[in-house]
């Protein structure tokens, strides 16, 4: 296996994806993705314990790039590939600037109570 050293920054990482979402959020059924991860079945895939899903969408370099820097940052990540809309999905806990610039927004409109 060869090894490359790249400096990733956040912003990196952002740019790598197409868009993301709330893996919570995200509609599919059974059958709809297929576990992608190295050593991994499909049948796997804990989807509960994910809380952003983020698009690579073709761009298997992307995959790479973008798994990369989540373990340099200590995240762990599962990748699936969307059958439905023909896409590479890779999920993490990893909440980024924009969703933590999101979080921050609402709860200042939403004071807690």
């Amino acid at each position: 296996m060869g090894k490359i050293e790249i400096d990733l920054t956040e912003h990196d990482f952002e740019r790598l994806c197409e868009r993301s979402t709330l893996w919570g959020n995200f509609e599919g059924g059974a059958g709809r993705f297929e576990n992608m991860t190295p050593g991994k079945r499909t049948e796997d895939v804990d989807c509960l314990q994910w809380a952003y899903a983020y698009e690579a969408r073709e761009a298997w370099a992307n995959v790479i790039l973008m798994r990369a820097f989540l373990a340099s940052v200590g995240q762990a990540s599962e990748i699936l590939w969307d059958m439905d809309q023909e896409s590479y999905w890779v999920l993490s806990n990893y909440e980024t600037s924009t969703w933590r610039e999101m979080r921050e927004r609402e709860e200042t409109v939403r004071p807690e109570a």
